[in-house]
């Protein structure tokens, strides 16, 4: 896979250190939490602190395995309260001239409490405006490809019902964005078929699968293997990390929970070959070995 089709989440601790060494990309995830969208100056600190990231002078002496989190992005990346931004509309946003972050980058948007196959219609509405304001986000950031959940509930949602209202809510969402594409994220569904019938049924070609590996292995008892076999064709990205299979714990690939060489030959053989992949691990140095060791890196 080329460099600059990966990409390294920002929770990873050794961020730095791991887009210097091997020229990837960035998955900013700092719009994970929706109201970080509304820190005034967020796009200009994001902006300023992606770019930060490519200089080796940058890089600390050591990595702290104690400061990953959830995501590096946050207070220490500057911006004001969150609050105190009220994010353009679209049909008021213009874009920053020279304002561009220069290296690949990729925007995860929010998920807390946002499902679009929601009963409540003031809840469904609450999803839509917070997935507007994270597409209108993108385009401030000059960003074309967005990772969303599924937002599927186990024992809330029936399958049949996610399945019908969350095709409609995205065929309505993508219906008037014509430079952007959306990757539909796996995160709590016990089978592959549940996000491969998702996508099918939207059938657009800019809502693509993003199967996250971790979260297959954790909420499944489908072998991984399966799931990228199931999903195969629709496949536009990846989430790669660990787990023991007893919670999403992040370990970076190569940890010894999955076969990292089976995994790999797995998506060589059955995905698209302009797929992209995020390194989705706290550790993403030791992850980006481990795809250099296997020879997945041209």
């Amino acid at each position: 896979m080329q460099r600059n089709h990966i990409y390294v989440a920002g929770m990873s601790y050794n961020l730095r250190r791991t887009i210097c060494d091997y020229g990837f990309g960035i998955e900013i995830d700092r719009f994970c939490t929706a109201v970080e969208m509304e820190r005034a100056g967020v796009i200009e600190s994001t902006i300023a602190f992606c770019n930060s990231l490519s200089d080796p002078a940058r890089i600390p002496k050591e990595d702290d395995p104690s400061s990953a989190s959830s995501s590096t992005f946050g207070d220490s990346v500057g911006g004001g309260a969150p609050g105190s931004r009220i994010v353009p509309s679209l049909a008021s946003f213009a874009p920053a001239p020279n304002h561009t972050i220069h290296l690949p980058a990729i925007l995860h948007a929010p998920f807390n409490e946002l499902h679009p196959a929601a009963i409540d219609p003031q809840a469904l509405a609450l999803a839509r405006h917070r997935f507007e304001q994270a597409y209108v986000t993108a385009r401030e950031l000059g960003i074309h490809r967005m990772v969303v959940h599924t937002g599927w509930i186990p024992f809330v949602y029936f399958k049949s019902w996610q399945l019908e209202r969350a095709a409609m809510f995205w065929q309505d969402f993508i219906k008037d964005k014509d430079d952007i594409t959306i990757l539909i994220e796996n995160v709590m569904e016990d089978e592959p078929d549940m996000l491969a019938d998702l996508i099918r049924s939207i059938d657009h070609p800019r809502i693509r699968a993003a199967l996250d590996i971790g979260h297959a292995r954790c909420a499944s008892r489908i072998p991984v293997i399966e799931w990228i076999q199931c999903l195969g064709s629709s496949i536009a990205h990846f989430h790669i990390h660990e787990n023991d299979g007893s919670a999403d714990q992040h370990l970076p690939l190569g940890s010894g929970c999955l076969d990292a060489e089976e995994l790999l030959a797995a998506i060589d053989e059955c995905c698209p070959k302009n797929c992209t992949m995020t390194i989705e691990s706290h550790d993403s140095y030791s992850a980006a070995q481990c795809l250099e060791t296997h020879g997945f890196l041209d």
